[in-house]
């Protein structure tokens, strides 16, 4: 019977850290081999920050692919299975259709801090391994007292996370770069993924100008402009700085 890990998550998107755990636990022998479980909506997360679930699956895909370790792969079964995603189901799905798979659970340290929020939580913890990998800033030895929940030492922690890489992304910061798998960049790229909206644009203005940073709030609304022309409240605002800019009565606007 195989041994078959089990790593969980919306991979919005997928990075190089996922990968590095991965090949952590096989290398050591904890698992024959490893199955990245895309989730289509975690019930934890909000689904408003979500990349669209066939994106994430295909960028998983590609890293796989990409990868070239033929003993992790990419499992869809949460796509056939009744929305938000429930772990306990996604078990039980998997164990009717590999009945010769002896299956285990692999978490970061920030995951075991929420895992009392997951539904069936106890039964998943009586009836899987899980391995927990540490995460900066995480210490939840308190789940180590489960004889089925073990630590994952010394894994390569490369400190980052899919919301910073998400940041860098909507920024244009190249720092995004160095931390996706090869080809999910173009993919990104191509996709046009990850992209602040002219509402995140605009909200980001209206934070400047509370605090009289017009020049910065004139961008955010310029911006909001050309990714959706003709939007009222981008116009509008724009109208209303070229007034106060042009005014220049520091007295009163300080701009």
């Amino acid at each position: 019977m195989k041994n078959i890990a089990l790593y969980f998550g919306s991979f919005n998107p997928i990075h190089t850290g996922h990968l590095a755990v991965v090949q952590t636990i096989l290398d050591r022998g904890f698992a024959d081999e490893a199955r990245l479980v895309v989730s289509p909506h975690n019930p934890l997360k909000d689904v408003a920050g979500l990349a669209p679930e066939t994106d994430r699956l295909e960028m998983a895909e590609i890293a796989v692919g990409n990868l070239g370790d033929p003993r992790v792969r990419v499992c869809d079964i949460e796509f056939t299975l009744p929305k938000p995603s429930y772990t306990f189901q996604t078990l039980d799905a998997l164990r009717k259709t590999c009945p010769a798979e002896n299956f285990s659970i692999l978490m970061g340290e920030d995951s075991i801090v929420e895992f009392t929020k997951w539904k069936n939580f106890s039964t998943i913890a009586d009836s899987t391994p899980i391995w927990v990998y540490a995460r900066s800033g995480c210490n939840r030895r308190d789940w180590y007292r489960h004889p089925h929940v073990k630590p994952l030492e010394d894994v390569p922690d490369l400190d980052v996370s899919a919301t910073q890489i998400r940041g860098w992304l909507a920024a244009g910061s190249p720092e995004a770069v160095k931390w996706l798998p090869a080809g999910v960049f173009e993919y990104i790229r191509e996709k046009g993924l990850y992209r602040p909206s002219a509402a995140d644009h605009i909200a980001c203005g209206k934070r400047h100008c509370q605090h009289g940073d017009f020049g910065p709030a004139l961008n955010d609304f310029s911006q909001a402009l050309a990714l959706d022309p003709g939007n009222a409240k981008a116009l509008a605002y724009i109208e209303m700085l070229n007034e106060i800019l042009a005014f220049r009565h520091k007295d009163i606007y300080n701009p």
